[in-house]
């Protein structure tokens, strides 16, 4: 079929039918949480291109970009932890996806993709083999070596096995998506 479903809507329920007592309460998903949501600030269409992109990176490397044993602990992880890139988490996923899917992960709302369109058209350019237009590569990449990595004990708690779908050529399988009206926004969750 070449219709999108969107499912799992139970956070968006609860939330019409549950009064927040306290400002600054949050309700959400800490795992996919962007950093402004997790320090109670106001959130707008770039949070949710943070959750995307944690679902991306989930997706390239099998593992969460932050843990935490707690979900406060997570929480303080997404507002100040340093992002460890997908390719040193897996070494098969190819600079330009790399390079998005930190980008998409930016502390700072600023410094994503402006809209989810924009988004759509870089993982077009990057599906065809291109470039994304609005990652800087350069920046991302030195951000990246210049942030303080994991301890080694830290790094051993975020490895675990790839699931055997994950080891095929990432760029191959996103490559083969179906283009759906030139927006390959609507395919990413097929792609991997």
């Amino acid at each position: 079929s070449r219709h999108v479903k969107v499912a799992d809507f139970g956070i968006a329920r609860a939330a019409e039918a549950t009064t927040i007592s306290h400002p600054g309460d949050i309700l959400g998903s800490v795992k996919y949480m962007s950093p402004e949501q997790a320090a109670g600030e106001p959130v707008g269409p770039a949070s949710d291109l943070y959750s995307l992109g944690v679902v991306l990176y989930e997706m390239l490397t099998g593992t969460l970009p932050y843990s935490g044993e707690d979900p406060a602990s997570m929480a303080f992880q997404h507002v100040h932890g340093p992002l460890r890139s997908p390719r040193e988490a897996n070494p098969d996923v190819p600079e330009p996806l790399n390079a998005l899917t930190a980008k998409l992960l930016a502390k700072d709302p600023e410094d994503r993709h402006a809209s989810a369109a924009e988004l759509a058209d870089d993982l077009e350019r990057v599906r065809s083999g291109l470039s994304p237009l609005s990652v800087a590569a350069e920046k991302t990449t030195t951000e990246m070596i210049s942030a303080p990595l994991l301890s080694g004990r830290e790094q051993r708690g975020q490895r675990m096995a790839l699931p055997p779908r994950v080891a095929a050529p990432i760029m191959e399988v996103f490559k083969s998506g179906r283009k759906v009206r030139g927006r390959l926004l609507r395919t990413l969750a097929m792609a991997l």
